[in-house]
């Protein structure tokens, strides 16, 4: 041995096993780097507007969007900051609003995402309504919306949240799934007994 005490030995093994260490991470083959999935884009327009319209040709469905991405590998449309009307013989009927979205092409769905809120469009007081939830299902096509998450409604005279609804939005109906609160406001429309 060459006379050094022991702990010598081995702190001089151990700087030598930590300079290897350091030396084969900054040398070591890095993975083939992975495009991120915005680099994969088959196209995407900004500020658009546009119509949409059903099998008979009727226009049906008139939006607006920050941006519209279709990726490469995938059908659907991501969409943010999605306005969407849905019209009825060409007027407007509900009004749609998110933070994203994605739209099949395909079926005329739209899935919003992110603080969804809706509206009925009518110039009568007594059919008004509102709603907001996280998220919201809509098929254009047939007219059906319907989220399983948290929903609060707001017509005339009434508040409800639950959890879970479906909407006939065609027909001015909906049906309120699970954990169902109700309030409703006197507005003196009935006569006192």
């Amino acid at each position: 041995m060459d006379g050094r005490p022991a702990w010598q030995r081995l702190l001089a093994v151990a700087m030598v096993a930590a300079l290897s260490y350091l030396l084969w991470v900054i040398n070591r083959p890095q993975p083939a780097e992975t495009r991120p999935e915005a680099f994969t884009k088959g196209y995407a327009a900004t500020r658009v507007t546009g119509t949409l319209s059903n099998d008979t040709g009727e226009y049906h469905i008139r939006f607006q969007a920050r941006e519209l991405i279709q990726y490469d590998h995938k059908e659907d449309v991501d969409i943010l900051a999605p306005r969407v009307t849905m019209l009825e013989q060409g007027q407007p009927s509900w009004r749609f609003s998110a933070h994203k979205g994605v739209f099949d092409r395909q079926e005329q769905n739209i899935f919003f995402q992110q603080q969804v809120e809706t509206r009925r469009v009518t110039n009568n007081p007594g059919e008004l309504l509102y709603f907001s939830s996280p998220d919201l299902w809509v098929d254009a096509s047939t007219r059906q919306a319907y989220t399983k998450s948290v929903v609060h409604i707001n017509a005339q005279a009434m508040e409800a949240t639950a959890r879970g609804a479906e909407f006939d939005l065609g027909n001015n109906r909906h049906r309120l799934l699970s954990e169902v609160h109700m309030q409703y406001q006197d507005s003196g429309r009935w006569p006192s007994p």
